[in-house]
This record gives C-alpha cells, sequence and structure tokens, in this order.
C-alpha cells in the first residue's frame, strides 16, 4: 500500500470524527446536567431524612414532657386534695389551750383533730405545685418545637416531591415516603449510572479527539505532497520551456548559419557545413 492509499484509508476510517465529538461533547454535558441535578436531589433527600429523624426526636421528647407533666400534675392534685382533707388537722396543730378556734370559736378542746400519717404539708404542696409548673413548661416548650418542626418536614417533603418528579420524572409514592432511605438509594444509584455514562463518553471523545488528531495529520501530509507534486510540476514546466527556449535558439542558429553559408563560394560552404 503506498503512501496517497494509506492517505485515503486514514481519511474514510476518521471521517465524521468532529461531528461525532461534537456529539460526544453533547451527550457529556447532558449527563454532567442530570449528575448535578441528582446530586442536588440526593443532597435534599438527606436533608429530608435528617429532618424526619429531628422531627421523630422531638415528637418522642414532646410525647416524655407530656406524660412528666400529668404524672407531676396528679401528684400535685393528690396532695393538694390530701392538704385540703387535712386542713382540720392542720390547724388543731397550731392550738394552745385556751386560744379560740378558728372554725368554731371555742376556747375549749376536748378533742383536737389529729393529722393523718403521711398528710402533706403546705410546703409539700407548694413543691409539688412548682414542679408540676416546670414540667408543664417543659411540655408546651418542647410541643411547640415539635410542631414548629413538624410543618417544617411537611413544607420540606412537598418541596423535595416536587424536585423529585422533575428530576426522576415520576411521582414520590407513599411507600418511598415512609422508607425515606430507599428514595435516596434509587438516586444515588442513578448518580452512579450517570457517572459510569461520563466516563465511557469522555473514554470515546478521547478516542475521538485521537482520530481527529490523525486525519488531521493526514491532511496536513497530504497537503505537502500535492505541492511536491505542484513544486514538480513547475519545474517540469520550465524544463519544457527552457529546453523549447534551446531549440529554438538552436533552430534560429542553424538557420542563420544556413543562410549565411549559401553565399559564401562552394569550398567555403563546405568548410561552413563541417
Amino acid at each position: 500500500m503506498n503512501r496517497k492509499e494509506t492517505l485515503v484509508k486514514i481519511q474514510k476510517e476518521c471521517a465524521g470524527s468532529k461531528e461525532k465529538m461534537e456529539g460526544l461533547c453533547l451527550k457529556i454535558e447532558r449527563q454532567k446536567t442530570r449528575q448535578k441535578e441528582l446530586e442536588s436531589l440526593d443532597g435534599l433527600c438527606r436533608s429530608l431524612e435528617k429532618m424526619k429523624r429531628e422531627c421523630q426526636k422531638k415528637k418522642i421528647q414532646a410525647e416524655q414532657d407530656h406524660n412528666r407533666y400529668l404524672k407531676e400534675l396528679m401528684n400535685y392534685e393528690q396532695k393538694y386534695q390530701a392538704f385540703l382533707a387535712e386542713q382540720a388537722g392542720i390547724l388543731a396543730q397550731e392550738l394552745e389551750e385556751g386560744d379560740p378556734c378558728p372554725v368554731c370559736g371555742s376556747c375549749d378542746h376536748p378533742k383536737i383533730c389529729q393529722l393523718s400519717e403521711g398528710a402533706p404539708t403546705q410546703q409539700e404542696v407548694e413543691e409539688a405545685k412548682r414542679i408540676r409548673n416546670q414540667k408543664e413548661q417543659s411540655r408546651d416548650q418542647s410541643t411547640k418545637a415539635f410542631q414548629a418542626a413538624a410543618v417544617q418536614y411537611e413544607a420540606e417533603q412537598k418541596s423535595f416531591s416536587r424536585e423529585f418528579l422533575r428530576v426522576m420524572e415520576r411521582e414520590f409514592t407513599l411507600e418511598e415516603l415512609a422508607e425515606g432511605t430507599r428514595a435516596g438509594a434509587q438516586i444515588r444509584d442513578e448518580a452512579f449510572q450517570c457517572a459510569e455514562e461520563i466516563c465511557k463518553l469522555q473514554d470515546a471523545l478521547i478516542l475521538a479527539q485521537k482520530e481527529s488528531e490523525q486525519l488531521e495529520q493526514a491532511q496536513r501530509e497530504e497537503q505537502q505532497i500535492l505541492k511536491k507534486v505542484e513544486e514538480q510540476k513547475l519545474i517540469q514546466e520550465k524544463e519544457k520551456e527552457r529546453h523549447a527556449e534551446v531549440s529554438l535558439n538552436l533552430s534560429q542558429l542553424e538557420s542563420e548559419i544556413h543562410s549565411k553559408s549559401e553565399g559564401l563560394p562552394a569550398a567555403s560552404q563546405k568548410i561552413a557545413k563541417e
């Protein structure tokens, strides 16, 4: 196979390499855009999962604080009711002989009411009330925190569902909502496939670039050959022109010699011919 045939073969093999490169570059850009969208969606999914966990923690905290409040409320109510029931006994503890009874006014106290065993004091009732108020405040705070987290989670969930539909081109199902990690796994799996596709396209682009370089090199070599051919043609034409000029000059010289020799004597003509 000569040089020209080799160049023709390279041109045929590399034909369309520029269009191929442009198509590959376009596909790579599309895949990169897709990859960024998936990465962004994955970030939203992770954020939503984290928000869901925080919301669940706040819900548990609110329930615990509510139960603690109910426990202290019951404790306070029991102490308060017991304290009211023991008021006569408490008043009797402060009575002294000869002092009027604050209930009936008598100064004679033949049978003073006795306190029941374990009867709460006023201090104990006030302490129970303080604890109840403290637990009530904690319950209110944790309930508000849970409610705010729930509202924010619901808003983020709707936003994520819209973005999920746009990127994945399908609805975000209730099952996926219940299992947030499943949706995230699907997104990350598709992002991984997208990255693999980008690598394949980039390898194909490198190959197309090499083909394009080979074609350009072949075209340069072809131009060099054509240039040399043109130079050779010019040289040949100049040689032909010079040869024609020499031949013309020689013919003119011969004609001139012949013309002059005709005017000479026979002996001189013979010498001129010689």
